[in-house]
């Protein structure tokens, strides 16, 4: 596997982990998520909302844990064109999310923006790697 691609595979890794820190809190098995709750950064208010059950009543983070296990799969397998794509839809997902918790919800997560920013270098990585 190539530098980008293996880097391409942690950095999605590193999601599915906090992503998982935000699934632990949908599901009940933690009561309130550790980080900052000051200014527009409240974790709590945007993977608490309503929002954050409404595709199928899943959890989003469960979501997002799947598909970032996903990206880490096709970089493993060093699909360039497909991972190239799934990293850029993984970035527009991200960004998506965090515009509607600021523009809903009035708040940003700090899990949400760790996962996005994984998004973005890991979309430029992927970018170095197509032919």
């Amino acid at each position: 596997m190539s530098e980008p691609n293996r880097a391409v595979a942690v950095l999605s890794l590193v999601s599915v982990g906090v992503l998982g820190m935000v699934t632990a809190f949908q599901l009940g098995a933690i009561e309130h998520l550790p980080g900052p709750k000051r200014g527009v950064f409240d974790a709590d208010t945007v993977h608490g909302s309503r929002e954050a059950y409404a595709l199928f009543g899943v959890p989003d983070g469960l979501l997002g844990m799947a598909s970032y296990g996903t990206t880490a799969a096709l970089a493993e397998l060093g699909a360039r064109h497909l991972t190239f794509a799934k990293t850029a839809l993984d970035t527009l997902v991200a960004a998506g999310f965090g515009i509607f918790g600021w523009r809903r919800l009035h708040a940003l997560s700090i899990y949400s923006l760790a996962a996005g920013t994984a998004s973005v270098v890991s979309l430029v990585l992927a970018a170095r790697t197509r032919p």
